[in-house]
């Protein structure tokens, strides 16, 4: 494929609960609105989903609402 030097790197960090299609819509919905407006080549957009679990997040105040801590810990 050939980039221009007006390449787009979209990257995405999210959980890992969305199936290989919603991903595929989701890539081809991101490409068509930069290509319509602002007008970015749709060869020029290049998208990374850097998926991870429910562990990984933290809102604010350092807590992690998705995680239990056991007694034990």
């Amino acid at each position: 494929m050939q980039r221009t030097d007006g390449i787009v790197i979209v990257h995405v960090v999210a959980s890992n609960w969305r199936d290989t299609a919603q991903k595929t819509a989701f890539y081809q919905a991101v490409v068509d609105r930069l290509a319509a407006d602002p007008g970015v080549r749709r060869e020029d957009v290049q998208i990374v989903i850097s998926p991870n679990d429910k562990p990984d997040w933290s809102f604010g105040n350092g807590l992690a609402p998705y995680v239990t801590v056991s007694a034990d810990s």
